[in-house]
């Protein structure tokens, strides 16, 4: 009797690891992280700011396709700066790098951070990018969000060698994504550690973006369509983005490891103000974290400082993303890094004035 009860018990754990496996494995979760966007969609965003359309490439990222074949002049990674929020692609840093003359890959996603860079960074290596350079976007509005208290340590030293391996039924018989989603909650509740994905969660697909990121929450949909910006003070500034010297050291640490792992002759790091900053005009500790970032990642990067270079008119008024002025101020300063020259200072914007 106990013999039969210890085999009915172990066919039916391994009857719902398999069963979960699959679930996992072929309808909640996709084979690679780099994007939740479906290949070779199209989106419309539209806010009281504007009313664009992002189109997605061959693995899910705005910009021209993913060829493992191509040497780029440049590899732009970063968050929905560097992704071109609320303008055209050809308005974009990466479509005015192009227009210039320069053979850019993007790999930029909205809401994401230093660990998602060195996610994309690595996992691109793994399918073969080649490129000259390497350009990171550091948003301090948010990019230190969710960094303190947690432990980076597996996230700096993974390979990420599983993202460029297909999802086959040898992944299946070795239970591969329950295996990865036990050590994710281990590592999320156990240790309270950032863990490296492999993977990318499945969301249901929206043609309207606000929706999409909502994921159909109407509530949430309203409020991304109809942002208001943020005029803060320095120190409430450093409070809601969560800047403190714990979370510089661990941001700069991920972009350390971006660096390292990267084969590119140039790396530029270029950090990218809030508006309110020129509105404001931060000092005191805001100034002291940007001091020990600049320096500390002047030992991977050429580090281009848009506080010097920017102003508070290429910004969206109520969005708080870069404008169509704004994204051509970068552009320009990163093509000036490229080449190894001084960024200009970009000039006011004629309807700021």
């Amino acid at each position: 009797m106990i013999r039969t009860l210890l085999w009915v018990w172990t066919l039916w754990v391994v009857v719902a690891l398999y069963a979960g496996e699959a679930t996992i494995g072929l309808i909640l979760e996709k084979s690679i992280a780099l994007s939740p966007v479906p290949p070779h969609s199209t989106q419309r965003h539209t806010t009281s700011d504007y009313a664009v359309t992002y189109h997605y490439n061959n693995i899910g990222l705005r910009g021209p396709d993913f060829d493992p074949n191509v040497t780029y002049d440049a590899l732009l990674i970063g968050d929905s700066f560097i992704f071109g929020t609320g303008v055209e692609e050809n308005q974009t840093i990466t479509g005015l790098l192009t227009a210039g003359g320069l053979r850019v890959f993007v790999a930029a996603e909205p809401a994401t951070n230093p660990p998602q860079y060195l996610q994309k960074s690595k996992m691109l290596a793994t399918w073969g990018l080649k490129s000259r350079a390497l350009v990171v976007g550091l948003f301090v509005g948010n990019d230190f969000q969710g960094l303190a208290d947690k432990d980076i340590s597996e996230l700096l030293s993974a390979s990420f060698a599983g993202a460029a391996e297909p999802y086959t039924w040898r992944s299946f018989l070795a239970l591969q994504r329950v295996r990865y989603i036990i050590a994710s909650a281990r590592a999320k509740w156990l240790k309270n550690a950032l863990f490296p994905h492999d993977f990318e969660r499945r969301m249901k697909f929206y043609d309207d973006w606000s929706e999409f990121f909502a994921q159909g929450d109407p509530v949430m949909t309203a409020q991304m369509r109809n942002v208001s910006p943020s005029n803060v003070d320095g120190d409430e500034f450093l409070r809601m983005a969560q800047i403190n010297d714990e979370t510089v050291a661990k941001g700069a640490a991920l972009l350390e490891a971006i660096a390292d792992a990267s084969p590119a002759a140039d790396k530029i790091v270029v950090l990218l103000p809030a508006a309110s900053f020129y509105q404001r005009q931060y000092g005191g500790a805001y100034e002291k974290y940007m001091q020990q970032l600049r320096e500390r990642l002047s030992t991977r990067y050429h580090v281009v400082d848009m506080h010097a270079f920017g102003n508070a008119g290429l910004y969206l008024p109520h969005d708080g993303h870069l404008n169509v002025a704004g994204n051509r101020c970068v552009a320009t300063a990163v093509g000036a890094a490229l080449k190894g020259q001084t960024p200009p200072r970009c000039p006011v914007p004629a309807a700021t004035k």
